[in-house]
């Protein structure tokens, strides 16, 4: 999943061996850590990312609050593949 946090900004939430990860466009890769089924602790960065859910029930955005500053960040939607 790729969300933009800024224009020159994107955050990359992936998965391995069953942990989750946040790497941020030019930095390191952190795994993150559940506060709750939708909040996260990125330790070394003393931040948290909530996912929001649309009424889908698919990721629509994040938020991510970071030393009292909080940014709303939408995930970008990859365009339809054209065969």
């Amino acid at each position: 999943m790729s969300i933009n946090i800024d224009p020159n900004t994107t955050i990359f939430i992936t998965t391995e061996n069953g942990r989750l990860f946040a790497m941020a466009t030019g930095e390191p890769r952190f795994e993150i850590f559940p506060l709750s089924p939708t909040t996260f602790l990125v330790k070394e960065l003393n931040a948290k990312i909530t996912f929001l859910r649309a009424p889908d029930g698919t990721i629509s955005k994040l938020i991510v609050d970071m030393a009292g500053q909080k940014k709303d960040a939408p995930k970008i939607n990859k365009p339809a593949v054209n065969k």
